[in-house]
C-alpha cells in the first residue's frame, strides 16, 4: 500500500539529525551519496523508523522528489502476495508524481496490458526502467522510492525485490531507494552481500530521550519527566502511552492519576497496564480478539467474521475494541481486518514470559476457529 498522507510524522523539532542526513542523501549532497543509491535505515523496535520514513516521504513529495512509496502490511493487507503488487504500485505512483513519466508508463500499459500480472522483474523492466529512459538524467535530481515493512514479506520476496532494485539502481542512477529495517532482519543480511557493495549504505538511529521528552510534552502538556525517563527514549513507548491516555474510554481522572503515579518501567509493563484496564465485562471478548490476532491464518479476517466467531454483534465488538485503541487498529468498516499497531505487541501477547496471564495463542484454538468459520460460511 502507498503511504497515507495522514500518517503520523515526526513531532516538530525531533529526529533532526536523522531527517537532515536522509534529506542530504536523497538530494545527493553528502559525501557517500554518489556511490550509495540504496540507504537502509536501521534501528531497534520502537525507535521511530516508520515515522521518520513517513516524514521523509511527505517532504520529498512536497519537493517533487518522491518517486513512490510503499508500506508492506503483511496479512493485514488482505493480499497474499504484496510483492507482486510492489512494482506496479510504484509505477502507478511514478506516473502520478512525475509528469515526464506519465505518458511513457501509460504507453507501456497500452502496449502490454497483461504486464500487471507479469513477474516482478518484467514489471520493473517494462513499467519503470524502460519508461524512465525517456526522462533525461539530471532533470530535477534523483527520484526516491521509500519502502517500509519489507520484513513482513517472506524471505524469498524480500530477496527478489532487493536484488531487482539493486540491479535497477546500478543501471539507472535516476532512482534511489530508502527502506527501514531492524538490525538482524533478513533484509539487512541480504544488503550486506557482495553484490550490493558500493551501492548500499546504512544509517543507524537509536532511542532519544530528548526527542521523546519533546514529544510527550507537546502531546500531554503535563509533568512528563517520569514518563520520559521510563520510556528509555523509545518512541513506541511514548506514542502508545499517548494513545492510551487520550483514549475517550480512559477517564480523565484516571489519566491524571496515572501521570502522578510511578511510571511503567518498560514497554511490556505499559502493555500489561493497558490490558489490565480492560473492563471486566469486555475482557473475555477482547482476549478472544487477541487470540485470533495471534494466529497467522486468522489475522486477516474481517471484523464481522471475528464477531461471528466470538458470538457477539459487530457493533458491540467495535465498541469494546476501543479499549485497546492504543495497540490495535480498528477498521472503518466491518469488512476490514483488525490490525496490530506494532509487531512488538503481537510478539508480547504470544510470549508467556512477557505477557503472563495475558498470553494468548495456540494451534488448537486456531483449528477450532477455522472449523467454526468454515461452518459459518456453509450455513449462513
Amino acid at each position: 500500500a502507498a503511504y497515507d498522507s495522514l500518517a503520523p510524522t515526526c513531532h516538530p523539532g525531533t529526529r533532526k539529525d536523522a531527517l537532515h542526513a536522509l534529506y542530504q542523501w536523497a538530494s545527493g549532497f553528502d559525501s557517500e551519496s554518489e556511490s550509495s543509491s540504496i540507504l537502509c535505515l536501521q534501528g531497534p523496535p520502537g525507535s521511530g523508523k516508520s515515522v521518520i520514513l513517513h516524514t521523509i516521504a511527505q517532504g520529498l513529495h512536497a519537493a517533487g522528489r518522491l518517486g513512490g512509496s510503499f508500506v508492506f502490511r503483511g496479512r493485514r493487507s488482505g493480499n497474499e502476495n504484496e510483492g507482486q503488487a510492489f512494482f506496479r504500485t510504484m509505477a502507478h505512483q511514478l506516473a502520478s508524481n512525475v509528469h515526464g513519466l506519465r505518458a511513457p508508463i501509460a504507453r507501456a500499459v497500452r502496449r502490454h496490458p497483461d504486464v500487471v500480472h507479469a513477474s516482478m522483474g518484467v514489471q520493473l523492466q517494462e513499467l519503470i526502467l524502460e519508461p524512465s529512459r525517456e526522462l533525461p538524467l539530471g532533470s530535477g535530481g534523483p527520484l526516491v522510492l521509500v519502502i517500509d515493512g519489507i520484513d513482513r514479506c517472506s524471505y524469498e520476496t524480500q530477496r527478489e525485490i532487493l536484488c531487482l532494485l539493486g540491479n535497477a539502481v546500478r543501471t539507472r542512477s535516476l532512482f534511489r531507494v530508502v527502506l527501514a529495517c531492524r538490525p538482524g532482519d533478513p533484509a539487512v543480511e541480504i544488503l550486506a552481500e557482495p553484490c550490493f557493495a558500493g551501492i548500499c549504505r546504512s544509517y543507524a538511529i537509536g532511542r532519544s530521550l530528548e526527542d521523546v521528552r519533546a514529544f510527550l510534552g507537546g502531546r500531554l502538556g503535563a509533568e512528563i519527566e517520569p514518563l520520559a525517563a521510563a520510556s528509555g527514549g523509545c518512541f513506541l513507548y511514548a506514542s502508545t502511552l499517548v494513545s492510551f491516555l487520550r483514549n475517550p474510554e480512559f477517564h480523565q481522572a484516571r489519566r491524571l492519576a496515572l501521570l502522578d503515579s510511578p511510571a511503567c518501567s518498560s514497554l511490556d509493563d505499559l502493555y500489561v497496564r493497558i490490558l489490565g484496564r480492560i473492563p471486566t465485562a469486555s475482557r473475555e471478548t477482547l482476549l478472544g480478539v487477541l487470540h485470533i490476532l495471534s494466529v497467522k491464518p486468522l489475522t486477516d479476517l474481517p471484523l464481522r467474521h471475528v464477531a461471528q466467531l466470538l458470538d457477539v454483534k459487530a457493533g458491540r465488538l467495535r465498541r469494546v475494541l476501543r479499549h485497546l485503541d492504543a495497540v490495535l487498529e480498528i477498521p472503518e468498516s466491518d469488512s476490514g481486518a483488525i490490525g496490530v499497531r506494532c509487531t512488538s505487541f503481537r510478539e508480547f501477547i504470544v510470549d508467556p514470559r512477557r505477557s503472563g496471564l495475558f498470553c494468548v495463542g495456540g494451534t488448537n484454538l486456531a483449528r477450532c476457529m477455522l472449523e467454526s468459520l468454515s461452518y459459518a460460511h456453509e450455513n449462513p
